[in-house]
């Protein structure tokens, strides 16, 4: 059962943002530094750690850029023995080992609640009707975000896409509630599994989200990013060498009974899966049928 939260409650916890940090996934490209510069533009001067993998032959340039303490680097080949890829191919050239280890780096370095990013965030903003406003207290909107996450049952906590404003502002689009996609506000106490060498953003939402897992996007906050697979490193050459398709199906594999592949766009279509929504997530059923 949820418990409604009410925002006025005496108990409502205040997050110590001492103990709240933002993990930065990236592989191959220290010089790429998008995400740190724009955290800077929107006054964010928080905890920063890049999570980086021992495989990656850059790993030592990460350091010398941002220093010891501001890079972790992981056992890769520990966490694909405990992480389900979905595949039989072996191809570890996916960020789903990095996301599934945040928890315990966060408990490592003391961490009670963290923030996943990738490392191509070109800017934050608050999204209002016919406009947007470029974020300059970012580290105000981080402390927001975690006291919701910590006062709710939530999993996980995320800030809308720009692709899930094509259409116009509409706040009430139910299919945003559920998932989260590029940001992940967790909280350490409170571990999930992502799944799949693809797709496994999406993936982590559906495989938890159908066992009464809680996701849930801020529409009113969003960040912006470069079209997928144009930056050169981290996933896109996996994301080129297998398509959208072997991409797509990986959610498929899921969830088969509510999701499938469909072509998506208007004009340059595309494969990609479609979600059934209503019938992937449990819902909730109206008290008028309570048996008496």
């Amino acid at each position: 059962m949820i418990k409604c939260v009410d925002c006025m409650s005496k108990n409502w916890i205040k997050p110590d943002m001492n103990k709240f940090a933002m993990f930065i996934l990236s592989h191959g490209r220290p010089e790429y530094d998008k995400t740190v510069k724009a955290l800077a533009r929107s006054g964010y001067n928080g905890h920063i750690v890049f999570i980086v993998d021992d495989q990656d032959k850059r790993g030592l340039d990460y350091i010398v850029k941002y220093g010891n303490e501001n890079v972790y680097v992981f056992n890769k080949e520990f966490v694909a023995s405990w992480t389900d890829s979905m595949n039989n191919f072996h191809d570890r050239k996916a960020a789903v080992f990095a996301r599934n280890v945040c928890w315990d780096i966060a408990r490592e370095l003391g961490y009670d609640y963290f923030c996943v990013m990738d490392d191509d965030t070109e800017c934050f903003a608050h999204k209002q009707p016919e406009k947007e406003r470029v974020s300059k207290r970012f580290g105000d909107v981080c402390e927001y975000f975690v006291e919701y996450l910590i006062n709710t049952q939530l999993l996980a906590l995320a800030f809308s896409q720009g692709g899930d404003h094509i259409g116009g502002y509409d706040p009430t689009r139910r299919n945003y509630k559920r998932k989260c996609m590029n940001s992940w506000f967790c909280k350490t106490d409170r571990p999930f599994k992502f799944y799949g060498t693809m797709n496994d953003d999406l993936n982590a939402c559906i495989w938890n989200g159908m066992r009464g897992g809680l996701f849930l996007t801020i529409y009113t906050y969003m960040l912006h990013q470069p079209l997928t697979q144009t930056v050169a490193g981290g996933v896109t050459e996996a994301y080129l060498k297998y398509g959208t398709y072997v991409k797509s199906f990986y959610s498929v594999m899921l969830s088969p009974s509510s999701i499938k592949i469909a072509m998506m766009g208007q004009t340059s279509q595309r494969l990609h899966h479609k979600i059934n929504y209503e019938t992937t997530y449990p819902c909730i059923i109206s008290e008028d049928y309570k048996k008496k």
